[in-house]
């Protein structure tokens, strides 16, 4: 039987599917359906002292939070290839991949970028969740500092500024989705935080 190749898409897809099927079916509220004889089939059923909006809260939040990890990855490496600013690898002599033409990518500066990429849309996400604007600004900047030597190259910094700004407002918003949520669907999850 030959190997069948999945893309990217259909693997998120069948991730978000299960998820909801988690949500969906192990964590109701309703009893299991009847049969025609008015016996209730038996099932492993979990239940969870929490609401009907919570579950959807909980469902809401955890597709995002997927979203910001991987699709916010295709969002931003979209728009790094509309720009064209990808990174190149700097080859000796010529620009260009002696068999095809084309200049060959850095994976390995992509696969770090996107780990970065990855990790600061998360932590930025749940900034905004929390309300707390400020370390948004604070944890861009600090990020900014941390590879200001290498922003002195064009391609580079062209390469960040692209990435990181749309990293930012895939966060922004996602981060407010998720508040927005949070506020109609579950507020006294909100108002556990520290100094709200």
């Amino acid at each position: 039987m030959p190997r069948i190749i999945i893309s990217d898409q259909f693997l998120m897809w069948s991730e978000l599917f299960a998820l909801w099927s988690i949500v969906s079916y192990g964590i109701t509220a309703d009893p299991p359906p009847e049969d025609a004889d008015g016996v209730t089939f038996m099932h492993a059923h979990l239940s969870l002292p929490i609401s009907r909006e919570q579950i959807s809260a909980i469902s809401i939040v955890s597709g995002v939070l997927l979203f910001v990890i991987r699709g916010g990855t295709y969002i931003v490496r979209g728009s790094l290839r509309k720009t064209e600013t990808l990174p190149q690898l700097s080859l000796r002599g010529t620009e260009a991949d002696s068999d095809t033409g084309t200049k060959r990518l850095d994976l390995v500066e992509m696969n770090r970028g996107r780990l970065i990429g990855n990790l600061e849309r998360l932590v930025l996400t749940l900034v905004v969740v929390a309300g707390s604007y400020a370390a948004l600004g604070f944890l861009v900047a600090a990020k900014g500092l941390i590879r200001s030597e290498e922003l002195q190259e064009r391609e580079f910094a062209e390469y960040f500024l692209v990435g990181s700004l749309c990293s930012v407002l895939v966060a922004l918003c996602s981060g407010l989705v998720i508040r927005y949520t949070l506020l109609a669907l579950w507020p006294e999850l909100l108002s556990l935080q520290m100094g709200s």
